[in-house]
């Protein structure tokens, strides 16, 4: 038995209250497609398969949103202007006006809601396989890379916390991580990563590091990416419709029942998505 919940407003403003919902989930067919394979697997090659299945982690974009659409398409509430709140529910961050943009809002809500259902089986993932493998099987996959070279002590000190399953020390290790290893791809694909800001009054100008948002639609990183990761990365990253946990956790602003053995999977999975693009992308130039 699983217990999902969720905050909806009542009459005041910004006063919440919890709803619990509980959803039978049979993971028979989970544990005998996924893990009973994968225990028979060398462990190196078990996180390697792991790490390397996006249906593990990437809801596919386009049968998610057709979903949301087939729910929520022609009902009266779309009409309606809907506001997004912060993730401490005391200030809005976003409102969708026309039909088509609640739409746009509710087809994310349900691509978010497909992450969180996701996460139940990532955690299951953990419990029943991954703890078992020695946690520097998992640092090996990042050894010898160029993305880690000065950031593989920060790997490990992250990797020990996960496996002493301190979440909440591991991610906080983790997290800007991500922002530096898309940097550094970036910089060794030859895109710049800085953008220049200019004050035309003065005549002068200062350049700044761009944004993990930027980088991340970057026309080149895009075009490395496969469509439904790229959009992956932006939900989990860096859009307010997604759940854009980096953002949130560097800002003081993550609820601390986000802090879960799932979101550590993610990261690892995403920093393991560039150092595989880096390796293609040297394959190919070499």
């Amino acid at each position: 038995m699983i217990k999902i919940s969720y905050s909806i407003p009542r009459k005041g403003d910004f006063d919440f209250k919890e709803i619990t919902s509980e959803v039978t989930i049979d993971f028979k067919p989970f544990d005998k497609e996924v893990i009973e394979p994968l225990k028979k697997k060398k462990p190196e090659d078990a996180l390697r398969m792991i790490f390397n299945s996006h249906r593990l982690f990437v809801p596919p974009k386009e049968e998610v949103f057709e979903e949301a659409r087939k729910i929520y398409g022609g009902r009266i509430s779309t009409l309606f202007p809907h506001i997004v709140f912060g993730p401490t529910h005391d200030k809005p961050v976003a409102k969708y006006s026309t039909p088509d943009e609640v739409i746009k809002f509710k087809q994310c809500r349900h691509y978010n809601l497909a992450l969180i259902f996701g996460d139940i089986y990532l955690e299951r993932l953990w419990k029943r396989l991954i703890k078992n493998i020695p946690s520097n099987v998992v640092i090996s996959l990042f050894e010898n890379s160029r993305l880690f070279e000065s950031q593989l002590e920060k790997v490990k000190l992250g990797i020990k916390h996960l496996y002493n399953e301190d979440f909440i020390s591991c991610i906080r290790v983790l997290h800007p991580l991500i922002e530096g290893t898309v940097r550094k791809f970036a910089q060794g694909a030859g895109i710049d990563t800085t953008v220049e800001i200019v004050n035309r009054k003065r005549r002068t100008g200062t350049f700044e590091e761009k944004t993990l948002g930027k980088l991340l639609n970057d026309s080149q990183i895009k075009n490395l990416l496969d469509p439904d990761i790229h959009f992956y990365l932006l939900m989990q990253y860096t859009k307010k419709e997604g759940e854009n946990v980096r953002n949130l956790d560097l800002h003081e602003l993550m609820e601390e029942s986000k802090y879960k053995v799932s979101l550590v999977l993610r990261i690892i999975f995403t920093l393991y998505l560039f150092y595989n693009a880096e390796v293609r992308m040297t394959s190919r130039n070499s």
